[in-house]
């Protein structure tokens, strides 16, 4: 099979995935489509297919402007533009080949989608997800037509070295930091209304003993 095919094989996927999404959506109470949701869908959509765009022209300009393995200083030895490819999973780590990290990202695709219906989100954890799914199907495009990622973003301090990276592995964390912060930010929040509700009831309690 041809790389092209392959390509076009990834973009299907990524439009029924996207329609999926939008169908359940429309049926479900909870993510009505007035006019402020339809807004709010559009900005996901968005924010999803300009990850997988920016990663695309960003590994196509990396694949075509330098050699395999050759390194550009941006700024200095912190920041170097470098093209490589990593078949293990994300900042250089290596658990399974090319079929074991598809396989993973389809199941955490999943995962995401289910996670998103059976739960409510803020605009923070709604844009998080966005980020994941769009770095997933990202470095998804690169296993399905090369069999590994290429990475270009070198980071580090001397001979002192973060694992080369892309734009899809930052979306993919961005969005977990978003998500973790979601969680953080709705757990004080439903810790301060328990604390307003035991108030309301103790004041209640009080009034009835009064009476």
């Amino acid at each position: 099979m041809q790389v092209k095919d392959l390509q076009i094989k990834i973009l299907r996927y990524f439009y029924k995935s996207i329609t999926f999404v939008f169908c359940k959506i429309s049926e479900t109470e909870t993510y009505c489509m007035n006019a402020e949701k339809k807004i709010i869908w559009l900005k996901l959509v968005s924010i999803s297919a300009g990850t997988i765009i920016l990663d695309r022209l960003t590994k196509n300009l990396v694949i075509h402007s330098i050699n395999y393995r050759q390194s550009i200083s941006v700024l200095g030895s912190f920041f170097n533009i470098v093209y490589v490819t990593n078949p293990g999973g994300a900042f250089g780590t290596k658990i399974g080949g090319n079929y074991f990290y598809i396989t993973a990202a389809f199941l955490a695709s999943i995962i995401l989608l289910l996670w998103f219906f059976n739960k409510q989100h803020s605009q923070l954890g709604l844009t998080g997800i966005a980020l994941m799914f769009g770095g997933a199907i990202g470095n998804l495009w690169d296993r399905f037509t090369i069999g590994k990622v290429i990475d270009f973003l070198d980071f580090g301090i001397g001979t002192t070295r973060w694992p080369t990276f892309n734009i899809a592995d930052s979306a993919i964390t961005i969005g977990i930091c978003l998500l973790i912060l979601q969680e953080l930010i709705h757990k004080d929040t439903r810790k301060s209304a328990g604390n307003n509700d035991d108030e309301q009831m103790n004041q209640t309690q009080k009034h009835v003993l009064i009476d």
